[in-house]
């Protein structure tokens, strides 16, 4: 159980909610990456509107969320900079949606020195 001494937890909770993110999944979420819990709903939305400008539709981000919620956890500059490896690559607008829909880990699965170290062993 959490405690919410600063009266932050339901708006937080509200806002969740606002992305498709509720209950059993919202709990899952928050026990793999407890931190999101301290990280602003101001902060929380520049997240959403990178990964919007990126091509991630507003009704997938909840999913992606859900199924990898380092994306959340992990600061602005470190998404922008996963995104750019792989807008780098030539993975942008609808295509870059489509893959982190459908592979939503692969914004925060790997260290970014990983994803770099694999994308050299293939082009080697």
């Amino acid at each position: 159980m959490v405690e919410d001494h600063e009266g932050n937890l339901q708006p937080k909770i509200e806002w969740f909610r606002s992305i498709n993110l509720k209950g059993k999944e919202l709990a899952i979420v928050l026990t793999r990456e407890p931190r999101i819990l301290e990280i602003t709903i101001v902060e929380l939305k520049k997240r959403v509107d990178i990964l919007l400008k990126s091509g991630v539709r507003s009704d997938w981000i909840g999913w992606v969320v859900k199924r990898s919620p380092r994306v959340f956890a992990c600061s602005k500059e470190e998404l922008e900079e996963r995104i750019s490896f792989y807008t780098s690559l030539g993975v942008i607008g609808d295509e870059f949606g489509t893959m982190v829909y459908n592979f939503p880990a692969c914004l925060g699965h790997f260290s970014l020195e990983e994803m770099y170290k694999k994308v050299c062993m293939f082009k080697a």
